[in-house]
């Protein structure tokens, strides 16, 4: 697919889920779905914890997806 040049994406819809388990270590999050999620070192995982529901937003790092925003979901 070629882009247009000044042609922006659409943002991603934030993926939602349930943290089952945090990697501090290698910022890291997986939900109950079985995803694992890289975090941005800018996300405070300290915030949150297992059982917690979220919702998390992406973008591309080096063509590799990292969440860059985390918030509880209601």
């Amino acid at each position: 697919m070629e882009m247009r040049k000044g042609a922006q994406l659409a943002p991603a819809k934030p993926t939602l889920g349930t943290i089952k388990s945090i990697d501090s270590a290698a910022h890291t999050v997986v939900l109950d779905s079985g995803k694992t999620c890289h975090c941005a070192t800018t996300v405070d995982l300290a915030k949150f914890k297992a059982g917690d529901k979220v919702s998390m937003t992406f973008a591309e790092s080096l063509g590799i997806p990292e969440c860059t925003t985390m918030t509880r979901a209601a």
